[in-house]
């Protein structure tokens, strides 16, 4: 299931997980977040990582990372992922870009600048990409790149910011 999110294969990554029951339905929530022409409502899979949540079963990294991509993505966040999230202190490490930066990247996506909201996006995120990226950085760039209209682009830097940490198995 993570070869074929990984490679893009949206539609059969959700055939697979969906015919699994024993905890891979996070994979769902994982295909739901990358692919930009998902069929059903967003949001829908989240559950799975919801209940792991609750069990203090997700790091409080990989939690924070979660919440901001599904923020910035507009999603519907569970109560229980927020709580998580707010128990532990909000990662403050990573790459801020300068001053300005982002407020460049929130006028060029606003005036649907695509290529140059792309450029300052990749600005933003530095020169360690998406993993040496703040949060505020990581959440900033998703948006700038939905307002600007590529979605496509904001859901694969989602897709890379949560691939690496994504629960392989939820179960205890």
């Amino acid at each position: 299931i993570a070869a074929l999110i990984a490679a893009g294969r949206y539609p059969e990554a959700r055939a697979w997980a969906s015919a699994m029951s024993d905890g891979r339905s996070a994979w769902l929530a994982l295909a739901d977040i990358a692919d930009p022409a998902f069929p059903g409502p967003r949001g829908g899979a989240l559950a799975a990582l919801d209940e792991a949540a609750r069990a203090g079963r997700l790091p409080a990294e990989f939690l924070h990372r979660l919440v901001t991509v599904l923020d910035a993505l507009d999603y519907q966040i569970p109560i229980p992922l927020w709580e998580a999230a707010s128990r532990s202190p909000q990662p403050a490490a990573g790459h801020l870009p300068a001053t300005g930066v982002l407020s460049e990247l929130k006028a060029a996506a606003e005036r649907r600048e695509a290529a140059r909201t792309i450029l300052l996006a990749m600005t933003a995120l530095g020169p360690s990409g998406i993993e040496g990226a703040h949060m505020l950085a990581l959440g900033d760039a998703i948006r700038a790149l939905r307002r600007a209209g590529v979605e496509r682009e904001a859901r694969a830097i989602a897709l890379e910011a949560l691939f690496a940490g994504w629960p392989r198995q939820l179960q205890p």
